[in-house]
């Protein structure tokens, strides 16, 4: 979940915060775990409103590059305005 989403304000839903879950989806995709798995839901959420994140080496896949875990970390920047958008996101999957 996005920190934003965590502030229960509705207008800051967004492609933004959308931007930031692909990010998370992809840590997932490549580590095969949620971040934060090892903590209950709620801290794990107060990890993340405080600008937490999962580090590098929980993913193993061979295939992972440096790339894409600059593309990932930008998707999580704590400022919703400093997230790529989808269209950038696509560009550099591409």
């Amino acid at each position: 979940m996005a920190p934003e989403l965590m502030r229960d304000e509705p207008e800051q839903r967004g492609t933004q915060t959308d931007v930031f879950a692909f990010g998370m989806l992809i840590f997932e995709v490549y580590s095969g775990r949620e971040p934060f798995d090892h903590l209950a839901r709620r801290s794990a959420a107060v990890q993340l409103a405080m600008g937490r994140r999962p580090a590098r080496t929980e993913i193993s896949h061979g295939d992972f590059t440096l790339a894409m875990w600059h593309l990932v970390t930008a998707c999580w920047a704590q400022d919703p305005s400093e997230r790529p958008n989808m269209a950038r996101v696509a560009a550099q999957l591409a």
